[in-house]
């Protein structure tokens, strides 16, 4: 009998906020399909879009949460908000850095 390797689990992907439904992606009409465009000019579309979004913050937020993927989240694609990602990480291990006692 052969050993299985082991299975790893899923990420665990927080559920949208509700505030989302509030956003300009959800209203009717609004084409889904743009917001995980591979067309570089369907992309740019869908990331200037936000800027006029009540959802914009809410749906930021979203996005730094999930794992990266294609989807433009508050105006930001997988790798712009990886950039943000470590941004916040480089700011938090700098705040929490021991700092030498001022003389």
């Amino acid at each position: 009998m052969t050993r299985q390797p082991p299975r790893l689990a899923s990420p665990v992907i927080p559920r949208p906020p509700p505030e989302l439904a509030r956003g300009l992606c959800a209203r009717p009409g609004a084409d889904p399909a743009l917001w995980a465009s591979a067309v570089p000019s369907r992309r740019a579309y869908a990331a200037a879009i936000p800027a006029h979004c009540p959802a914009l913050t809410p749906c930021l937020a979203y996005g730094l949460t999930v794992p990266a993927d294609r989807l433009i989240w508050g105006g930001l694609g997988a790798a712009e908000r990886r950039a943000v990602t470590r941004a916040r990480q480089r700011a938090l291990d700098a705040a929490l850095a021991p700092h030498p006692a001022a003389a």
